[in-house]
């Protein structure tokens, strides 16, 4: 970016800060780890996640990766990637899609990426509808001819994972009447199958709930995690608040895991004591 006009630099060449690789590459890398500590039943790396936020891969790494994710190439790649990680240590659990947010629960990058211009329109490649046995609910994940002789009795996904982050405001520093109100009122979107999120989202969101239906209907025995997450005001008693009613609504309605970002300094209200 031009730091003088904010201007995304176009042109340059990615191989400047960034080499090519592969899933050969990755399984070496899972060798390295598991070589150096141990399989992940014997103390080594227990969890794989598959990436991060691929829906938006043509804003966050818009060098490597220009044009949006199709979800055809996600569930390639995911079972490229996770079949490697599988191969060199069965046992360990891995994690997916990964998802940035609502959107992305729905299209493709491709999609979100030409807002609606190009509809990456194979029903194979937009709603979060389906998977194959040894797949993943995510775009795309959509058993047919293609991704047939992918299907093996091997689970590669363990947890279905997304990322989630209220969108009225609430992920900063505002601490206005109005914004701990917000605040309050908006973790209801994680659970209630009536609240209707007052963001640009508009909708029910319901999120456990909606992905413990996914599961339920795509790939039964998958445990299901929120592994970003963050309803802001870590230097306030609101934001503390706010985390602790999350700590419950997650206990209460049996979320797998749930990571937060990030960890809040030691001297905020948010630390547990």
């Amino acid at each position: 970016m031009v730091t003088n006009s904010g201007a995304f630099i176009t042109g340059n060449d990615p191989n400047d800060a960034n080499f090519p690789t592969n899933s050969t590459f990755q399984q070496a890398f899972v060798e390295h780890l598991t070589n150096a500590w141990g399989l992940s039943t014997n103390g080594g790396v227990r969890y794989y996640l598959m990436d991060n936020e691929h829906t938006i891969w043509h804003s966050t790494h818009r060098d490597v990766h220009p044009v949006g994710t199709t979800m055809q190439e996600i569930r390639d790649k995911f079972f490229d990637y996770a079949g490697r990680v599988k191969t060199v240590d069965p046992s360990a659990l891995v994690l997916a899609p990964e998802e940035w947010g609502w959107s992305g629960y729905f299209s493709s990058g491709y999609d979100q990426q030409w807002a609606g211009a190009n509809k990456d329109y194979n029903p194979a490649h937009f709603p979060i509808v389906a998977l194959t046995r040894a797949g993943i609910i995510c775009p795309g994940f959509w058993t047919n001819a293609d991704s047939a002789p992918r299907i093996t009795s091997q689970r590669l996904l363990d947890y279905f994972t997304v990322h989630y982050y209220p969108q009225s405001g609430e992920f900063g520093n505002d601490v206005s009447s109005a914004m701990q109100l917000t605040r309050n009122r908006s973790t209801r979107s994680l659970w209630d199958t009536n609240y209707v999120d007052t963001s640009w989202i508009g909708s029910v969101v319901k999120l456990i709930p909606r992905l413990k239906s996914w599961v339920a209907a795509y790939y039964p025995g998958t445990k299901i995690g929120i592994t970003e997450y963050n309803w802001g005001a870590e230097g306030h008693m609101n934001g503390a608040t706010a985390q602790a009613d999350i700590f419950g609504i997650f206990g209460r309605e049996s979320l797998d895991v749930g990571t937060r970002w990030t960890t809040p300094d030691a001297s905020t209200p948010h630390i547990e004591r």
